[in-house]
């Protein structure tokens, strides 16, 4: 029987967007054997690797981008989290109860532990009419529009948070919470 903490997603940033920075989910589903995980599913195009370890995240972390820098020529951020966590950030959302496009609310996960509220609150009515709010090591964001052209986005994130991010739609982070069970 598998533990919960035993459960990963990995999430690789910017790859397979509008054709650039190509991997193949089936070259990572090998990349992530190689490394020894099992149970091993990938969720659409754009870099969600669920399976199970029993190394901790940080190590998987180092682990999977070591990896993926030998096997191509463009730098893949990676971010993991566990199924217990996972779970967490769906139960903080704190947009919950509201009425809203599932395409239009995004969850940014941020790599390291920084503390999110203090360091965003200064930019939460700069960017309205989208709207954010934070949880624990991850972001809510509710456009008001279409996500790509609003100013809240990772290339700014990342460098108030002094982390790497990805991001991904609610619906998304819904369907891999039921691949976890």
């Amino acid at each position: 029987m598998s533990r919960v903490e035993d459960k990963k997603i990995a999430l690789l940033r910017g790859i397979n967007v509008g054709g650039h920075r190509p991997v193949r989910m089936l070259d990572l589903k090998q990349i992530a054997l190689d490394l020894g995980y099992f149970n091993i599913k990938t969720y659409l195009q754009s870099g969600n690797l669920l399976f199970q370890s029993d190394a901790s995240n940080a190590q998987i972390e180092q682990d999977l981008s070591a990896s993926l820098a030998a096997h191509y020529p463009f730098d893949i951020p990676v971010i993991v989290r566990d199924a217990a966590m996972w779970n967490q950030v769906v139960a903080e959302n704190p947009f919950k109860g509201e009425d809203f496009d599932h395409k239009q609310l995004h969850v940014c996960f941020v790599q390291k532990s920084v503390p999110l509220q203090a360091l965003l609150n200064p930019f939460k009515e700069k960017f309205a009419p989208d709207r954010l709010g934070c949880g624990n090591r991850a972001l809510y964001i509710r456009y008001d529009g279409v996500s790509h052209r609003s100013k809240l986005n990772l290339q700014f994130l990342e460098k108030q948070l002094g982390s790497k991010c990805t991001a991904r739609n609610w619906r998304s982070l819904l369907k891999i919470q039921s691949m976890l069970t």
